[in-house]
């Protein structure tokens, strides 16, 4: 048998061939994966193999062989994916449109601080091309605007209060270079704002040149850090923060415009019951207050600028040493000395002179307005109850001229507190300067309830003119004043109005009998309107009483434009006289019976 090679591989016991040769490392690591992966192969294939008579009876299932997706299917999954990609896209798109339309321009605010809500708002003030073009500017009524004006104004207030602290007082705990910055952020970003809020009309081109024009350069140098670009070339860098001021000039006009200011003045003189007028103290008062803190700044900044040599600093001196808050007193005080009569700060150098004299002149200006204005307030607070006193005291000499008695004195007083409350209201011209529209409004609104009560006067035709029947008849009515015990109408008298009680309480006599008593909301006296009837009845005022009469002749000339309701009045005029006249007869036979009979003789 001839030999075999070294590299001829024998037969393993698992029936393999096994290269015999020295194997190398890589042919090692071969072998390894072989030999751990065929005992698993076998034993996959032996659980395979084990199959029960069960299945053996049952017929394999048919095999579906796998087809490859057409192009054709593949192009259509593609767009579908596409479509919704750009779906998705679009949605949120919409919403950040809407996002920003809801905060930057739709006007949630009115003029009067009132949120709009749905009511129907005032467009924004932009063009039709503005429009086209994709932005419309911020709306000054919008959320963001509205609320940005008003931190803005805070903002103000605190540049005004700390501004001049910093640039006057060496010993402000305040670094004017931290101010500065923190100023020229809002400032610069309140310009940017500027330019995006068009008024009065106008395209956001014609607002950008019309801002350009007008205040934005006072507006630029208010935001730019001079203090700070110039520290290193000026003496005294920090005194140019005053240019910051600058800027505190729009804080009139945003209390004037600003909603969220406006609703708070609206507030304060609904719960205070005051008038516009009222609150212009406070505005006084605290341009007074600004005016006297200026004033005691600049009192220690000029003195800064002297290097505090002069004879008015160098006498008093030691305040020079006190602590920062008691230096601002100090300064506070001798603003006031130098407006109001009281002996303070008395200034030696020229120019602090000059500055005190004219400080002094507009200080006694701003006094002289502030106390004009509170005698305007307090002169016009109650016109009304003024005038009345007036009226009083007219009424008063003229019952003395006629030498009345003290018991209709008393009742004449009564009758004119009644009348008008302690309030004196020329009415009638009131009325008169109105509008017709406006009038029937007013008239409606005072007597819509007690002309309800009256059926012959409700109109319900459904014609669209029924609301200007009522307010035809409430237009007609007249207030009339009576004082307890006066006798508004007499048992038979013949009647040409009825009456509506608004307030206060009247007696029913019938033949000198107290029969009973109506009070407010009730009438009384409506057969009158139908036709010249005596009254039935007597009515005297059981207390102080307001009613409301509707005269015959006026109701007349209102059914000349209405047929049906003076058809109805005609049938109720009729059955109303029908009921007096069986009244009529039944009374006559009641009385017929109770009459003696008399025998006749022949």
């Amino acid at each position: 048998m001839p030999e075999e090679d070294e590299n001829v591989g024998n037969k393993s016991s698992d029936g393999l061939s096994v290269n015999m040769s020295k194997p190398s490392h890589h042919k090692l690591s071969q072998l390894s994966r072989k030999n751990s992966v065929i005992p698993m192969a076998q034993q996959s294939l032996d659980s395979q193999m084990e199959v029960t008579e069960e299945d053996k009876a049952t017929p394999p299932l048919p095999k579906i062989p796998l087809q490859a997706e057409s192009p054709a299917s593949q192009k259509k999954v593609a767009l579908q994916a596409k479509i919704i990609q750009a779906e998705t896209t679009e949605g949120s798109q919409k919403f950040m449109t809407m996002a920003l339309r809801w905060l930057f321009v739709d006007p949630v605010y009115q003029d009067n601080g009132t949120s709009q809500g749905k009511q129907s708002a005032p467009k924004n003030t932009t063009a039709k091309d503005d429009e086209s073009s994709g932005f419309c500017g911020i709306n000054p009524f919008s959320r963001f605007y509205v609320i940005w004006e008003f931190l803005l104004s805070v903002a103000y207030i605190c540049t005004l209060i700390e501004v001049p602290v910093v640039a006057s007082f060496d010993k402000s705990t305040i670094k004017f270079q931290q101010l500065s910055i923190a100023l020229t952020v809002i400032f610069g970003f309140a310009v940017v704002i500027k330019f995006l809020v068009p008024s009065n009309g106008q395209t956001i081109s014609q607002h950008v040149v019309r801002y350009l024009l007008s205040s934005c350069l006072l507006d630029i140098v208010g935001a730019v850090p001079f203090d700070i670009i110039l520290q290193d070339y000026v003496q005294f860098a920090e005194t140019l923060t005053l240019l910051r001021l600058l800027n505190v000039r729009n804080l009139f006009a945003v209390f004037k415009s600003n909603p969220i200011y406006v609703s708070i003045s609206l507030q304060l003189q609904k719960t205070f019951k005051v008038g516009s007028s009222f609150m212009s103290i406070f505005m006084l008062g605290g341009v007074l207050i600004t005016f006297l803190h200026l004033h005691g700044c600049f009192i220690f900044l000029f003195g800064k600028f002297a290097n505090f040599d002069s004879a008015s600093w160098l006498a008093i001196s030691d305040v020079l040493a006190l602590n920062m808050s008691e230096q601002y007193i100090w300064a506070y005080f001798a603003a006031v000395a130098n407006t109001f009569p009281i002996t303070g700060y008395q200034p030696s150098d020229p120019f602090e002179q000059v500055f005190s004299i004219i400080a002094a002149l507009v200080g006694a200006v701003l006094y002289a307005i502030l106390v004009g204005t509170i005698s305007s307030f307090s002169f016009g607070l109650d016109s009304s109850g003024r005038r009345y006193k007036e009226k009083i005291d007219e009424v008063h000499e003229y019952m003395t001229y006629r030498k009345l008695s003290e018991p209709i004195k008393v009742k004449v007083r009564q009758y004119y507190e009644l009348k008008y409350k302690g309030k004196y209201f020329d009415e009638d011209a009131i009325l008169n300067e109105m509008n017709e529209s406006l009038k029937q409004e007013i008239a409606v609104h005072n007597c819509r309830d007690l002309i309800a009560k009256v059926p012959f006067l409700n109109r319900e035709v459904g014609d669209g003119r029924d609301s200007h029947f009522l307010a035809r008849i409430a237009k007609a009515l007249r207030p009339v004043y009576f004082i307890k015990g006066d006798l508004i109408f007499d048992q038979g008298w013949v009647g040409n109005e009825m009456y509506f009680i608004q307030q206060g309480c009247v007696s029913i006599i019938v033949n000198g009998s107290r029969v009973g008593e109506l009070r407010d909301g009730a009438f009384f006296g409506e057969v009158a309107l139908l036709g010249e009837m005596p009254r039935t009845a007597t009515i005297v005022a059981a207390g102080n009483t307001i009613l409301y009469s509707f005269g015959r002749v006026d109701f007349s000339n209102i059914l000349k434009d209405y047929e049906d309701m003076a058809l109805r009045i005609k049938l109720v005029y009729e059955e109303r006289m029908a009921k007096i006249q069986k009244e009529k007869d039944a009374k006559l036979k009641q009385e017929a019976e109770k009459s003696p009979k008399t025998v006749e003789i022949f």
